[in-house]
């Protein structure tokens, strides 16, 4: 979850080069910014619908190595319309990663719904924190696309190592 707040808090300092690399205005940069969380708002609920029917592993890890891939394609877009469907998409890519991920969280932790979410809730707050600093010195020093791809990246590795490591879960209960 880190990653992925990190990844998408990491717009906010490269407003200027968005405006510059893709020709964007303030109000157009405004508009690819608010797509992302209006496709995510309308995509939550049928998620979390979808991961209690087919299990939350499976919808977090595809959404999660989706959302990494997208992230990596950030640069590549040249225009307001090839940014503003990219963000779009990454709302929806974004309610299959937190909408069965939180639902996931809860489920194991069973006696410990608290700490679960106190935990989850520190990784979101810290990618917010940290995610503008690492890429305003990456955007910075190296150049404007790098906060993505390490970003994408480490989404994509975050996703496989899921799918190693964290046992499903449908309908509340361990699955094989």
């Amino acid at each position: 979850m880190f990653f992925t707040v990190a990844a998408l808090a990491s717009i906010v300092p490269l407003e200027e080069g968005f405006i510059e690399y893709m020709g964007l205005t303030p109000l157009s940069f405004g508009i690819t910014y608010s797509s992302y969380i209006f496709t995510r708002t309308l995509f939550n609920t049928p998620v979390g619908r979808l991961s209690d029917r087919i299990g939350r592993k499976k919808v977090f890890v595809a959404g999660i190595i989706l959302l990494g891939i997208s992230t990596i394609l950030i640069p590549f877009c040249k225009n307001f319309g090839q940014i503003l469907l990219l963000r779009s998409i990454q709302g929806v890519l974004v309610a299959f990663v937190y909408s069965p991920a939180t639902a996931l969280i809860a489920d194991k932790s069973e006696k410990s719904l608290g700490v679960g979410m106190g935990v989850t809730n520190s990784s979101l707050t810290l990618g917010l924190a940290a995610g503008p600093i690492i890429a305003g010195v990456l955007g910075g020093f190296v150049g404007f696309s790098a906060p993505f791809y390490v970003f994408g990246i480490m989404i994509v590795l975050s996703g496989i190592f899921t799918t190693f490591s964290v046992s499903e879960v449908k309908n509340g209960k361990k699955v094989k």
